[in-house]
């Protein structure tokens, strides 16, 4: 009768428990009481707790995932010894925010868990390349620079908010780099769009006869851009990096006929003088044009 007891005990230790807001996990006696205890809910309002438990046996790895829920200030768990256990902590009114936590079960431990009142607002970025960093500033809070392509800002109580945002490149630059939004009984996101910051580069030419055609021919990636003109620019935008291109007119020769321009922050103006392919003092125009590109080199 005694041996018969024995097994039945045995059983019931090793079984799933559950009673009110207590878990007992499965496994063999040594097992770790966790006290979870709520701070800032209204009295009776229904809280919880997601964990994910992990235990190490034999080389292996197995989990198990509880949820308990509770309409006090406590919540008790009993876990594996040795398990490491990830949990997080939510309340039934969703304007309740808390963060979660983890822990290895070594010994009986209290986890004190802080509702705060608010909303989460995120912003979330689009058109940056992966490796730019950006972040966010205001009165709500303020982040440090990331790469990543949403930031959140937790606990933040219904009313009105302006931002700032910041970002560590010079290649891009946000559309809507300042705004304002409004929390009004839920969550809110804002969209942050990046656009690719482009400089004028102007060229500028002296020698053609009014209206005539002249072109500015460059080759971005694996394509070739022609920009045409009568008048006497042309202007291209583009971003930071080195181009090269080739300038072409009817009946004339540019000087430089060809080149490359480095964008690097800023608006560039670069001077072309033609002068007619057929003109007996060719060799003339060469030395004034390079007299006077050393000149403006000097200036620079």
């Amino acid at each position: 009768m005694k041996f018969l007891t024995l097994i039945l005990t045995l059983i019931i230790i090793s079984s799933l428990i559950y009673t009110g807001n207590i878990y007992k996990n499965n496994g063999p006696d040594d097992y770790y009481r966790t006290t979870f205890i709520e701070h800032g809910l209204p009295e009776g309002t229904e809280w919880y707790v997601n964990i994910t438990c992990f235990v190490y046996d034999s080389g292996n790895v197995s989990t198990k995932n509880f949820t308990i829920y509770s309409i006090n200030s406590t919540i008790i768990y009993y876990s594996l010894n040795g398990s490491l256990n990830y949990y997080n902590a939510y309340a039934e009114d969703s304007r309740y925010i808390s963060s979660g936590g983890s822990y290895f079960a070594t010994k009986n431990i209290t986890e004190n868990i802080t509702f705060n009142y608010g909303y989460s607002v995120t912003f979330s970025e689009h058109g940056l390349p992966p490796w730019d960093k950006w972040y966010v500033s205001g009165s709500f809070g303020m982040t440090f620079p990331t790469s990543c392509s949403s930031i959140s800002f937790l606990y933040v109580k219904n009313g009105s908010y302006s931002y700032h945002v910041s970002w560590a490149g010079k290649n891009y630059r946000p559309v809507n780099e300042n705004g304002n939004f409004t929390v009004n009984g839920s969550n809110a996101t804002v969209n942050i769009f990046f656009n690719l910051i482009k400089y004028n580069v102007t060229f500028i030419e002296i020698g053609l006869a009014r209206n005539y055609t002249w072109h500015v021919d460059f080759k971005l990636s694996c394509s070739n851009y022609i920009f045409t003109s009568t008048g006497n620019k042309i202007t291209v935008k583009l971003a930071n990096g080195v181009y090269n291109y080739n300038i072409t007119s009817k009946n004339y020769i540019a000087f430089p006929a060809m080149g490359h321009v480095n964008v690097n922050g800023g608006n560039i103006n670069i001077i072309l003088i033609f002068i007619p392919d057929n003109a007996p003092d060719l060799y003339n125009y060469i030395i004034i044009f390079n007299i006077i590109s050393y000149i403006m080199n000097l200036n620079k």
